[in-house]
């Protein structure tokens, strides 16, 4: 008996809201890089292909079983020691039109490669916390070793049974074209419109949007009818 009777609201006014609106996103945004140049040991470099089919044709040409359901698991794997079989290097690429405030890498195990952007070495033991999933680790990339146009993110590696590749991820507040399978960082844009937001600058992004709608003015009497 002692607790108040819940207010009861009624329709007052309908309108359209149309947009484009200003937003806020959840997460920074992100840009996936799962294309890569690769060589083995002083083989020349091989044509980009898909990450996880640059694994396929490594592990074929040096006799290594294929991943798979049937294959043992890293966690397990990563237990054992495991010769090196050959040199590995990849090469990711991607553009710069709009030079983002700050950018950061985002892969599994970095500690096992040897990285560098545009020739400049990224130390792997500077991980500055996790996203997404605690196995990812993030890794500043200082501004000043990127540029305008095409940029080269090169891993070396030890290949051997531990080893599985994966794509790479930049972080950051940028946004995101896609051309074929280029990609180019550009500016946030400053309002979304409702709907696919893959052609917005964020093809990529998985996290939550917050639309900021306008509210309208409200005659007095209507405003005290809703309060």
């Amino acid at each position: 008996p002692a607790l108040a009777s819940k207010p009861v609201y009624r329709l007052v006014s309908e309108m359209a809201f149309k947009g484009p609106f200003a937003y806020i996103l959840d997460e920074p945004n992100l840009c996936v890089l799962d294309r890569a140049d690769y060589k083995l040991n002083d083989q020349p470099w091989q044509g980009e292909k898909e990450i996880l089919k640059v694994d396929q044709a490594i592990r074929r040409e040096l006799g290594m079983d294929l991943r798979g359901g049937e294959m043992l698991q890293p966690w397990f794997t990563g237990l054992q020691e495991h010769p090196v079989k050959a040199e590995l290097s990849l090469r990711f690429s991607f553009e710069i039109e709009t030079m983002p405030s700050e950018i950061t890498l985002l892969m599994e195990r970095p500690e096992l490669f040897a990285i560098t952007v545009n020739d400049m070495p990224l130390d792997s033991g500077v991980v500055t916390g996790w996203m997404i999933d605690t196995c990812l680790k993030t890794l500043p990339i200082p501004t000043d070793g990127l540029k305008m146009g095409e940029n080269i993110i090169e891993l070396k590696v030890g290949f051997h049974h531990g080893i599985n590749l994966e794509a790479i991820y930049l972080v950051g507040p940028f946004g995101v074209k896609v051309e074929d399978t280029r990609c180019s960082l550009t500016i946030l844009p400053e309002t979304l419109a409702i709907g696919d937001v893959t052609q917005q600058g964020l093809p990529f992004y998985s996290g939550r949007i917050h639309y900021k709608l306008p509210l309208p003015e409200f005659k007095k009497k209507e405003a005290a009818l809703l309060l």
